[in-house]
């Protein structure tokens, strides 16, 4: 079970920690994100894989109200930026691909070097015959652990700056405007 904890600066997709466990859950991945940034205020946005929000058969939760569960006690509204339908793996490759180097020969993705499975699944992970990214489920195996760090940040960066085909057009989904407010006598 791996997170990462990033912010979005000037454009730059900053990674700055890393959590794993090898062996674990999501209350304590939860804990372990509470003990790292217990005071911090600003919103958090929790980005992931749709299979997420699958009803477990066993608890009848899905992953992310799980989550939603375990992080309650924290002080900052949270916020899930998960599609419903995961993007086409090549989508996500692609997003990532320009992060990493832009037309202009730029980055776009800044990581901190603490952050080693992340680093090791840029260097390491393969492409499979079909063009897709290389998985493997067996743990002895040496390339067990490559692509699920990358496979999660790629998912924040596919939903912040997807690779749109020239003249596409952005769908956005438009809140309603909150209810406004009385301040001074006047009505806002």
């Amino acid at each position: 079970m791996i997170t990462h904890i990033g912010q979005r600066q000037n454009g730059i997709f900053k990674i700055m920690r890393q959590l794993v466990l090898d062996e674990g859950n999501i209350g304590e991945m939860c804990q372990m994100f509470y003990d790292i940034l217990p005071d911090h205020f600003g919103e958090v946005y929790l980005y992931g894989d749709s299979t997420g929000k699958r009803r477990s058969d066993q608890t009848g939760e899905t992953n992310y109200s799980v989550i939603f569960q375990h992080m309650k006690q924290y002080q900052a509204p949270i916020r899930m930026k998960v599609p419903e339908k995961n993007p086409a793996v090549e989508s996500r490759i692609n997003a990532v691909q320009l992060q990493l180097k832009n037309p202009e020969g730029l980055s776009g993705i800044e990581v901190d070097p603490t952050c080693v499975e992340l680093l090791l699944d840029y260097e390491q992970v393969l492409m499979d015959h079909k063009g897709g990214i290389k998985k493997v489920s067996n743990r002895k195996d040496s390339y067990f652990r490559r692509t699920h760090s990358s496979d999660g940040v790629g998912y924040w960066i596919v939903y912040e700056e997807p690779v749109r085909r020239p003249g596409q057009r952005e769908k956005r989904v438009v809140l309603p405007k909150p209810p406004g407010h009385a301040f001074a006598g006047r009505a806002s």
